[in-house]
Parts: C-alpha cells; structure tokens; sequence
C-alpha cells in the first residue's frame, strides 16, 4: 500500500480526500486539523472506557470531545458495524441542535431502511427524570418541528422525549 493507505482501504475517491500526515500530540493535532479544514464531523475511535478512566489515561477521543466545537461520532474498539440501520439525532432548540438535524438526515438519506430517532432531552435540575417513547414524543415543541421535517422528506421517524439529565 501506498503512503496514505487508509484513502486507499476505505475505497474512497482521491480527488475527494484531503490527506494530512502532522507530528505532534494526537488530541491537539485532531482539534488543530477539524479546525483548518472547518470539519462537518469528527469520527474518532474509542476504547470505551469509563469518564474517570479515560480522564485518568488521558484519552484523546475524550479530550477532543470536550475541546471541540465541531460535531463528534466515536466508534468503540471491537464493534464491527456490519450495516448502519438507524441514526439518533439529540435535538435542542440552539442552532447546533437544527444542524444536527440536518446531518443527522443527511446521514439517514443514506440508508435505505431511512429510520430516524428523534431525541429531546429537557433539562431537570431537580434530578427528577421521565420518558416518552410513544408518538406523543411530537406534542414537544423542538421534536414536532423536526418531525415535519422528516415527514416532509419522506423518512420514517419516532420521537423520544424525556427530561432529567441530557448527557446519560
């Protein structure tokens, strides 16, 4: 294999892969290149270590999450995803959340089965949390507007609504 032998094992176009090969520390190089070249998403490997390990270890997957700005999608060591059939898309009201959206169906458009997750978590600082996993999920004011969305392009959707604590 030739010098970038990852364009080449991926089977992907030449012309439409910029490589880059930098020395220097991986989780500032990964920043320092997401950030020149005004990436859409990041996709990082992960070990799938525990928060308190991998601060501890110094992971570059969890120190890039916390420092970048851009989109971020972490592939655990040893899943083998053998066909992608669904994408989740986490929805706030902020600008970012509509362009997740946006990815997120750009992504699915992909797919042929074309399912989409459609999740709004609000933030309950008592602690207190609940679901909704029924198509009541819509009766959420962010989640019906990315509903219609969806159900405008055609791609079959559900609607998860909870409050509690967003990231677990």
């Amino acid at each position: 294999m030739g010098k970038f032998w990852a364009v080449e094992s991926l089977k992907v176009e030449p012309t439409k892969v910029n490589p880059r090969l930098k020395q220097g520390a991986p989780k500032d190089i990964v920043c320092q290149v997401a950030d020149e070249e005004k990436s859409d998403l990041i996709i990082m490997g992960s070990r799938g270590l525990g928060k308190l390990q991998a601060i501890l270890e110094n992971s570059v997957s969890q120190y890039v999450f916390q420092l970048t700005s851009h989109p971020m999608l972490l592939v655990k060591d040893d899943v083998y995803v053998k066909k992608v059939r669904t994408v989740m898309v986490a929805i706030d009201p902020s600008e970012e959340g509509k362009n997740s959206l946006k990815l997120g169906i750009s992504l699915v458009n992909q797919i042929p089965t074309k399912q989409l997750i459609l999740s709004h978590v609000r933030k309950d600082v008592s602690g207190k949390s609940s679901q909704d996993y029924t198509s009541d999920g819509e009766k959420d004011p962010v989640l019906a507007e990315a509903a219609a969305e969806a159900k405008k392009l055609g791609i079959k959707y559900r609607c998860v609504a909870a409050s509690g604590k967003p990231g677990p």
